[in-house]
């Protein structure tokens, strides 16, 4: 509970305001509130929130916009806090205006203002905004070595190692995270410079790199100890124990579980509590080293306590990981129920992280394309600039030609043939660029079609999958679980929805723009799923894979193509295939 002193400053400040204070309350009347707000904010943040408004609204009427700017900033820090990443956004966005409006130096820049910047990059990060995020940290970067700011420039390099990293381009991030190294040694910034170890510790054990990855982990560990930053510690312990996991090194597995999940439950915490992404993962995979070694129980409490971290947080992949262990484990006691309702939980944040997985590498696909369009865009602006010396050269050839007293017809005919020739290779060259962006543009709606159809196969061969796993332990079960497991395995099947076809037919029209057409001229009496069939066929499917997308039986596509043939006038020897891919 807040302490009443604390109230009785916070609603003295708003009473002021209200009483008549406004006009004569001086800068450093306001500079005194905006301190008081801040070391309140974090104990009284809806009261603080309402006089942080107040005292905006107050300084910008003053025009004292670096005071604005302050009373901004801690309600955006408030906003922050709570995970309201929108309005922390807007009220950032405003302190950064007003601090700018503020500045009586040459450039509206400094490292205020730059730090504000480099949190609303942050917020583009989070909010999963890849590409506005990656242009702000190279701009971060770009004015920080202007300004010389080697921090913000170390920090956005470190972030955009982020960045690739949650887009699963490991050798950019590797790169940045590198050289953020680096520049964390060289600033004596010994926390960040550990982060990025472990960032890189990380990068090595994706790779299959084991022994550097333990390396990394363990010499990480040691600095976060050094620095009593023990979240980061177990974060570390959990890491080496999942490394030494998937190695089958279960006694060193162990130890560094017991490390880890001793110094969750340790006094070390009340001064370095650690995020929940650091809790759940360090519960989660205790209960995977508990389950390798036979202790279902002990298994099963972890996995709860990972589970119940990560909804209280909305961590999907955690949600997922652990309500998957928590059915497996929930199975193996003979607890039908619980484990049914544990993997639809699990199917339902596995489908939601499906399509997030889908965005991120067309977002990634996106900026590909974006960096080669200015790559043409570049060599363009180079053939025009070559066409501007050309021309100029023509003018100088022109002045020479007439000084030597010829004829001035023959320099008019000369300019004119040159400029023509000029213009001519200009427009071939933007036709060319014209030609490659379109093909360039085809090449990403063929990638977005491509990533679409696997996303709906790997889908429906899961749940396919499900269904038939629990079909077939359906009869150890009583009569009551047989009806709720029956239940489920309809509810999976249907789980195909009508949305996720539109999205694969919307993206194939893309990619084969009059191919519903020219089918519909030439076979008016095709029904729906055999127009479907056919365009699966154009994406060269196989009997198999068709199957698995539509919860058909390969003998029943088999019999689909006959009739297809059929309906094509087709003779038995030709390729349906190939006549379906001419269309």
């Amino acid at each position: 509970m807040l302490p009443l002193k604390n109230y009785f400053v916070v609603w003295s400040l708003v009473g002021a305001i209200h009483g008549g204070m406004v006009a004569q309350s001086t800068a450093e009347e306001l500079n005194e509130r905006a301190r008081n707000l801040n070391e309140l904010k974090a104990a009284a943040p809806d009261s603080v929130k309402r006089a942080a408004q107040l005292g905006f609204a107050e300084a910008d009427s003053l025009g004292l916009h670096d005071l604005a700017g302050e009373f901004a900033a801690i309600e955006a820090d408030i906003a922050l806090a709570v995970g309201n990443l929108d309005a922390a956004w807007t009220r950032y966005s405003v302190a950064l205006s007003r601090f700018q409006e503020g500045s009586h130096e040459d450039s509206l820049w400094d490292a205020s203002t730059a730090q504000i910047a480099m949190i609303l990059a942050n917020i583009l990060l989070a909010q999963d905004k890849y590409i506005d995020a990656h242009d702000a940290y190279n701009e971060l970067m770009q004015l920080a070595e202007a300004l010389e700011l080697p921090r913000t420039q170390a920090h956005s390099t470190n972030n955009l190692g982020v960045l690739f990293l949650r887009l699963g381009d490991l050798s950019a991030a590797r790169g940045y995270f590198e050289s953020a190294q680096q520049q964390f040694v060289e600033l004596e910034e010994g926390y960040f410079e550990a982060l990025c170890a472990y960032n890189l510790a990380t990068i090595n054990e994706k790779l299959g790199q084991t022994k550097a990855a333990i390396t990394g982990f363990s010499l990480t560990a040691n600095r976060m100890a050094e620095m009593h930053e023990w979240g980061d510690y177990v974060s570390c312990n959990t890491a080496l124990a999942r490394v030494h996991w998937k190695a089958n090194n279960m006694p060193e597995a162990v130890h560094f579980k017991n490390i880890a999940i001793d110094a969750l439950n340790s006094e070390l915490m009340k001064s370095s509590v650690p995020p929940p992404l650091y809790r759940t993962e360090a519960y989660y995979q205790a209960a995977l080293i508990e389950q390798s070694r036979g202790d279902d129980r002990e298994a099963e409490r972890l996995a709860r306590t990972s589970l119940q971290e990560a909804l209280a947080n909305r961590l999907q992949e955690q949600v997922v990981k652990s309500a998957q262990l928590v059915s497996d484990l929930a199975a193996e006691r003979g607890d039908a129920d619980e484990s049914l309702a544990m993997l639809q939980l699990h199917l339902d944040y596995l489908g939601q992280i499906q399509r997030e997985a889908s965005i991120k590498e067309i977002v990634q696909l996106q900026m590909q394309h974006e960096f080669e369009q200015q790559l043409q865009e570049a060599e363009l602006r180079d053939l025009r600039n070559a066409a501007e010396r050309d021309r100029q050269q023509a003018i100088l050839l022109t002045v020479l030609l007439v000084v030597a007293l010829l004829s001035g017809t023959l320099a008019v005919l000369y300019l004119n043939l040159r400029n023509r020739n000029a213009r001519a290779r200009l427009r071939e060259t933007q036709l060319e660029l014209e030609a490659i962006e379109l093909n360039e543009h085809l090449n990403y709606k063929s990638k977005e079609l491509t990533a679409t159809m696997m996303y709906l196969l790997e889908k429906n061969q899961f749940i396919t999958s499900m269904a038939s796993e629990l079909a077939a332990a359906k009869n150890e079960f009583s009569q009551k679980n047989q009806v709720v497991i029956q239940r489920v395995i309809n509810e999976l099947l249907k789980n195909s929805s009508k949305k996720t076809w539109d999205e694969f037919e919307m993206h194939f029209k893309e990619v084969h723009v009059d191919f519903y057409k020219t089918l519909a001229e030439r076979f008016p009496d095709l029904t729906v799923n055999e127009k479907r069939l056919c365009a699966f066929l154009k994406l060269h499917l196989t009997t198999k894979e068709i199957a698995a997308i539509t919860h058909q039986s390969v003998k029943s596509i088999n019999m689909a193509r006959f009739r297809l043939r059929k309906k094509l006038n087709m003779e038995s020897e030709e390729d349906l295939v190939g006549f379906i891919t001419s269309i």
